[in-house]
């Protein structure tokens, strides 16, 4: 009886957690400032020009993914171009138009590996290698998961420490990490 009364009360407490965050996350606005509104500079070929050995590095890891081989850390690192995090704020990677991959380089060594393989995993979507995702960031995260585990936890934490340092209020981390941990995680 006890056991049960604590289940209860336990589903209970995580159904008003989910509700507040989701009400929250969707009705609280955060006050205006710079903190989401800086330029993504790795996409501006202005400042970050074209690197075509990594795009050829690329649409090779593309070839080995047509053929079902998953991209080694050397394809990785030939690929990938570090660059720092002022340089795309609020972003731990990002494929650009041009095909250019940028991770941010004060990640961990398995962090680093783990959002190359998410943003990698947005490059195969978008070339038609994974028909069968629905939600595009889930997917890609879920893929990237099954290679870097331990990447991903490092990538989590180090995110929500600079969010709670850029964060304008504590509403505001709160919201936005519920957010990403809503469409990254819970693929809704």
């Amino acid at each position: 009886m006890l056991l049960r009364k604590l289940l209860a009360g336990t589903a209970l407490f995580i159904a008003i957690v989910f509700a507040f965050l989701e009400i929250g996350s969707r009705y609280y606005k955060c006050p205006v400032t710079d903190w989401h509104h800086q330029d993504v500079l790795v996409c501006d070929t202005n400042y970050y020009p074209v690197n075509q050995n990594r795009i050829y590095a690329v649409q090779s890891i593309i070839k080995q993914k047509q053929q079902n081989m998953e991209p080694s850390r050397e394809d990785i690192d030939q690929a990938v171009n570090l660059t720092k995090y002022e340089d795309m704020p609020g972003l731990n990677g990002i494929v650009c138009e041009d095909g250019m991959i940028f991770v941010r380089d004060n990640l961990s060594s398995e962090g680093k590996y783990f959002v190359a393989r998410h943003e990698l995993e947005h490059v195969f979507i978008g070339n038609g290698l994974n028909k069968d995702c629905v939600k595009e960031e889930y997917c890609a995260t879920m893929s990237a998961v099954k290679n870097y585990p331990l990447g991903f936890v490092e990538t989590v934490l180090s995110s929500l420490y600079i969010s709670s340092q850029e964060a304008p209020t504590v509403w505001c981390f709160i919201f936005s990490s519920w957010n990403i941990f809503r469409v990254y995680v819970l693929g809704w």
